[in-house]
């Protein structure tokens, strides 16, 4: 009682500590005002306030802590009351919360535990260790059948660990099938495909199917040096001419261009040929 109470040195000390939150228990707020003004980073919530309704502070003070990370028992504060729950607010005309939800306890499954034994297995292999791969495959403790495996092992795991990772930089490709609708074509269509391809098979099919929904085709082949957009558009300007109408669409099967063949030391010719191609329609 005589000496001083030290009340800042205390409540710094606690800050100090790892403490961001108060909660006073008493009949004022005086307590959390001075806190305030000692260390204005914390927060400070006192459940009773003079002049204030009990029961207001109370809540106001718990809600404080709550939003701030602290679990309160709101089953038992509002039994007697049989409140009913509802939903948490969502932002205005969206449906995304921005409550944070708390997170959901681990669960360990089959799948884990599977995990976890293969771990130990490959962990074992790279280190080299024959006596206890051997304890885990059931052998002869001495572990020296196992002496010239466990190097190629350990190279297999390197290899299949890299290309996992490799494998999940990569896009996929899907193929789902398109239904065919029942629509007629009408008009010139160019078909636009590299040189060389216009007696290909693909090339045919499409060709064929284009006249037998109404279409006229219109050939245009373009070799791998005329990939340039000027270029595709001095050729579509010439082909286009024999057309008064224009082309009613037009469909590019450059993608058929050989993958080996590149331009500019490492273009494939397929791609570079589409650009240009849609460079030039632009154009057009």
């Amino acid at each position: 009682v005589r000496e001083a109470v030290r009340f800042a040195d205390g409540i710094t000390h606690l800050f100090e500590q790892g403490v961001t939150s108060c909660l006073e228990l008493g009949p004022d707020g005086v307590l959390s005002g001075m806190g305030a003004d000692t260390v204005p980073e914390m927060a400070f919530a006192p459940v009773l306030r003079k002049d204030r309704d009990e029961t207001g502070s109370l809540m106001e003070a718990l809600a404080q802590v709550y939003v701030r990370g602290h679990a309160v028992d709101w089953a038992a504060l509002l039994a007697p009351s049989r409140p009913r729950l509802v939903e948490l607010p969502t932002y205005a005309f969206q449906k995304e919360r921005y409550w944070v939800q708390p997170a959901q306890p681990a669960t360990h499954t089959s799948l884990d535990v599977r995990d976890a034994a293969d771990s130990g297995f490959w962990d074992a292999v790279e280190r080299g260790d024959a006596s206890e791969v051997a304890d885990l495959l059931a052998l002869p403790a001495d572990g020296g059948s196992l002496s010239a495996v466990l190097p190629a092992l350990s190279a297999w795991r390197r290899r299949d660990r890299e290309w996992s990772a490799v494998e999940g930089w990569r896009y996929r490709v899907a193929w789902s099938p398109v239904t065919v609708g029942s629509g007629v074509l009408s008009g010139a269509w160019l078909v636009v495909v590299p040189a060389g391809l216009a007696g290909d098979a693909w090339v045919g099919a499409c060709v064929a199917g284009l006249a037998r929904c109404g279409a006229r085709p219109v050939m245009l082949e373009l070799a791998a040096g005329e990939s340039g957009r000027e270029v595709v558009a001095g050729r579509l300007g010439s082909v286009s001419a024999g057309e008064p109408g224009g082309f009613a669409g037009v469909v590019s099967l450059l993608g058929l261009a050989s993958g080996r063949d590149k331009v500019f030391g490492s273009v494939p010719v397929s791609v570079a040929l589409t650009l240009g191609l849609v460079q030039a329609l632009g154009d057009a």
